[in-house]
């Protein structure tokens, strides 16, 4: 085989291991969790306390954010149906760390002109520590921000298809995050503000021979009440870096995402029931389309009452 010959046909195996890597990205599961629990504001939970939270996430769409950031509609007047089903939970460990763990049940479905794909299954399990001020004997009312601190790792929840025709339930290779929370109380206005900013280091999917990119991402939210009913507005972006595929740097593929997330919630039985939606704003190699969420929120334990009584986020939590 000639140089020339070689060149030609490493180039042609990195642009269908590209045109691959895009078709399945814009029909992929979600991005992240539908929502961020209304938990905490940014205070980790005591030793035995913790949370439940069960959502479900639905979207229908014939439009995707292609490479070039452009909204348009899906090759082959195609539909991406997703649903979705989180249980994401966390309990404290010791004063000043928690645990928290999230599994997600996938069901997605992409019709196009030559027929339909389908996939059902699990995808893929995160997991995180967060610790907080007083685990190192500091009051986080003693700081003029809450402040945590969360480390995670999300796991492929099965092997990930290198056929292009076969929908992806995973994203195929592990990845590590690290993020910092905070937030802040409004006085005297029952207002608070919270969000966080992480990076994510992703490891490469060498059954498809893609190292996916490093990734930034960062959520903020802006949440109050009015009578019985909580509300949150919030935005999360995501900044991918560019994939290298077949070891070439692809950066037509890379992820990006702006989305507004508003939230309502209110007390149901022993919990709270929470409902949302998901607008994109803008994005890149990833499905666009309104997606709509719901869940429950469930405490159990009790609050660091020293933190509640000097903070008073009593009218702010959940489980109240």
């Amino acid at each position: 085989m000639s140089w020339r010959l070689f060149g030609v046909s490493i180039v042609g195996a990195t642009l269908v291991a590209a045109a691959q890597a895009k078709a399945q990205g814009s029909c992929s599961v979600p991005h992240g969790s539908p929502a961020a629990p209304t938990n905490s504001f940014v205070l980790v939970e005591p030793p035995g306390s913790g949370w439940l939270q069960i959502s479900i996430y639905h979207l229908d769409t014939r439009n995707r954010f292609g490479p070039d950031a452009r909204n348009e509609p899906f090759f082959a007047d195609g539909r991406l149906n997703t649903q979705s089903l989180f249980l994401t939970g966390a309990v404290g460990v010791l004063r000043g760390i928690d645990l928290w763990a999230q599994l997600p049940i996938h069901r997605l479905v992409f019709r196009e002109v030559s027929g339909d794909r389908r996939a059902t299954g699990i995808g893929d399990p995160r997991f995180y520590l967060r610790i907080g001020p007083n685990l190192f004997g500091v009051r986080p009312t003693a700081l003029p921000l809450g402040v945590a601190l969360r480390g995670g790792v999300k796991f492929p929840g099965r092997d990930f298809p290198v056929d292009a025709q076969v929908i992806p339930l995973t994203e195929g290779q592990r990845d590590w995050e690290a993020l910092v929370e905070l937030g802040r109380l409004l006085d005297p206005v029952p207002v608070y503000v919270m969000g966080w900013f992480g990076y994510r280091w992703r490891e490469a999917n060498t059954k498809a021979a893609i190292d996916p990119g490093d990734e930034r991402f960062a959520f903020l939210a802006l949440g109050t009440t009015k009578g019985p009913i909580m509300f949150r507005l919030g935005v999360q972006g995501l900044w991918g870096d560019p994939p290298v595929i077949s070891r070439f740097e692809v950066p037509t593929a890379r992820r990006r995402m702006l989305e507004i997330l508003p939230t309502a919630s209110r007390a149901f039985g022993p919990g709270e029931f929470q409902i949302g939606a998901r607008f994109p704003v803008s994005g890149r190699n990833l499905p666009g389309g309104t997606a709509l969420n719901a869940g429950y929120f469930l405490r159990w334990g009790k609050r660091d009452a020293q933190s509640e009584k000097e903070v008073d986020l009593k009218k702010l939590l959940p489980g109240r």
